[in-house]
């Protein structure tokens, strides 16, 4: 909540090294959304970039597009969906700050692609923790494609999911089958699958 962020958990936070950021959901009147915490002395923040994980028309992983096309409910309901994520583009603190010599060895300092979210959390709703993984490791790689082929990137947050679910499936092996049982789990189970209001 921004109310917490900005009285307590920004200024605890940076009393303690760290730099902080926030970004609240996307068109949400709360003052729900997300922080994110760097320790100053290990990494420096270069960029941050905000992304909403809303899937619009023009915004649906290439992949997903024929499951929307043909699932009209599941696609208007990701569509209004609030979720957002965070992009941290992370490099090593210069030489002499408390991360150690702040370099790989080389004289350069190494960079991290960090994305921070926090998945939409109905239960049933499985898929559509997918298709916001998918289109969000599909803003990864968009503007991985301007860094060094070698920089890390790093998925982390409240991804409402274990093991066992499509959307990890993706993050650990970079694909995931049609026929996975999440896509059929959360058309039947999923109110606005189902052109129910939920």
């Amino acid at each position: 909540d921004r109310k917490w962020f900005e009285t307590f958990w920004a200024p605890s936070m940076r009393q303690l090294g760290f730099s902080c950021v926030y970004t609240s959901k996307a068109g949400a009147t709360s003052s729900e959304g997300l922080a994110a915490f760097v320790r100053t002395g290990a990494l420096e923040m270069v960029e941050m970039r905000e992304v909403s994980l809303a899937i619009g028309p023009s915004g649906a992983p290439a992949a997903a597009a024929p499951l929307l096309d043909s699932h009209a409910g599941t696609r208007e309901g990701v569509r209004r969906l609030p979720t957002v994520a965070q992009l941290l583009l992370l490099r090593e603190a210069a030489p002499g700050g408390s991360g150690g010599d702040g370099s790989s060895g080389s004289g350069e300092r190494r960079h991290a692609l960090v994305a921070n979210t926090h998945l939409y959390f109905s239960n049933p709703a499985m898929h559509v923790r997918l298709l916001q993984t998918a289109a969000l490791l599909e803003e990864m790689d968009s503007w991985a494609e301007h860094l060094p082929a070698a920089t890390p990137r790093i998925v982390a947050g409240d991804l409402n999911a274990d093991a066992s679910d499509a959307a990890i499936k993706l993050l650990t092996t970079g694909r995931v089958e049609a026929g996975d049982p999440d896509w059929l789990h959360g058309a039947l189970n999923w109110a606005p699958s189902l052109e129910l209001e939920e």
